[in-house]
């Protein structure tokens, strides 16, 4: 990926303080520049830029980042996550999993071949959430679409307790579907 703009914010300081910032490419920032020096401004800001306080805990967390290699430690990790959460292409109740490094969704549905959503959407996921937390993993429901996104410090050992909770909670979904059907 070679982007032409990013938008950062939680990444300068792991959300310890509220800070923004856009970073753009060369080209662009051309382009800013030739036409701010036209216009005598660069009419931009963001509430949470530049703020002395929040940008020290940023440079600080990005110097933490740096010493402790979080970057390369995301990249292994991230792999050993993609290559763990495949064991739940085969689950009756996922119809994807998708996911590059360290951040993931597990697509629920109602219909493996069709890949259907449930109907009401959104109950299903909100079990295999509540299920997980319940178990201490946080995972977010979009839907019925489980997200996964670790902090950079995890460990193998606790992505397989992520891997193992998941299971759990959708092995929870699937008997609480099977109770729902019987009692219709």
């Amino acid at each position: 990926i070679d982007p032409d703009i990013l938008v950062l914010s939680k990444q300068l300081t792991s959300s310890y303080a509220p800070l923004a910032a856009i970073v753009f490419s060369e080209e662009l920032y051309e382009t800013v520049a030739d036409n701010s020096a036209a216009n005598g401004i660069f009419g931009h800001g963001f509430t949470t830029t530049g703020h002395p306080l929040a940008t020290a805990i940023a440079n600080e967390n990005l110097k933490i980042i740096q010493e402790e290699g979080l970057v390369q430690k995301a990249k292994v990790n991230g792999e050993y996550l993609q290559d763990q959460l495949l064991k739940f292409v085969d689950h009756p109740l996922v119809g994807e999993v998708r996911g590059v490094g360290l951040i993931a969704a597990l697509e629920l549905v109602s219909d493996k071949a069709t890949k259907r959503k449930f109907d009401p959407y959104g109950r299903v996921g909100r079990r295999v959430f509540e299920t997980a937390q319940r178990n201490g993993v946080i995972v977010r429901a979009i839907g019925d679409q489980i997200a996964i996104c670790p902090p950079l410090i995890i460990e193998p050992k606790e992505i397989d307790v992520v891997v193992s909770t998941l299971e759990l909670a959708l092995e929870d979904a699937s008997a609480w579907l099977s109770e729902q059907q019987d009692i219709v």
